[in-house]
């Protein structure tokens, strides 16, 4: 569990103040990066060994934070954050299509910011808007104050300030749903049974 935030926003100096809202979640240390249009930034766990490339990661113009992990069914052996801006460099907008795992992320080019949440939720997203600029983070309090409106990101939901919020189609396995524990379902994975 790592704190994440950032914005749209080159007018406001705030994420600082975002950050020290999830210092809980990250006490180790504070990592920010600031462009013309965004910022970005990530409290780091003392459990991180090496948080560099791990919950943050800059490649040219592009820049993300996460929170959770990534798998690669490719074999690429690459922290999360530097996954990331891989993926993005080499797949463009739907890079979010290639990843695997349990993560929230908020990744930035020089003209685009996507926010996206795993299939299942386990980490959270909450984001929200004031005068056209977005906002988010990993808790809905590191917006307050800030936006007129707060959103949690849906499970397998990417946002772009393009795009909008849209689903996107995943490598993993669809969760199969009980009405109760006793009942038993048996499902199909053509995801799972190619691998």
């Amino acid at each position: 569990m790592s704190g994440i935030a950032g914005y749209s926003s080159s007018s406001k100096d705030v994420l600082g103040l975002m950050l020290d809202q999830l210092y809980h979640r990250g006490p180790e240390a504070e990592w920010i990066y600031r462009g013309k249009s965004f910022a970005l930034g990530c409290r780091v766990l003392p459990s991180e060994v090496n948080p560099a490339g791990r919950t943050h990661a800059q490649k040219a113009d592009t820049v993300a934070v996460i929170d959770g992990h990534l798998y690669s069914k490719n074999g690429i052996r690459l922290p999360e954050a530097e996954m990331l801006t891989d993926l993005y460099s080499r797949f463009g907008p739907d890079f979010v299509e290639q990843l695997d795992g349990d993560f929230a992320f908020g990744l930035i080019t020089d003209s685009e910011l996507f926010l996206a949440r795993d299939h299942i939720g386990t980490r959270p997203l909450f984001y929200g808007f004031k005068g056209g600029d977005v906002y988010f983070a990993s808790e809905a309090k590191a917006l307050l104050g800030l936006c007129t409106e707060v959103e949690e990101l849906p499970p397998g939901h990417v946002y772009t300030q393009r795009r909008g919020l849209r689903s996107f189609r995943s490598l993993q396995c669809p969760v199969p749903e009980f009405d109760s524990p006793k009942k038993r379902l048996v499902f199909s994975c053509t995801c799972c049974d190619s691998l």
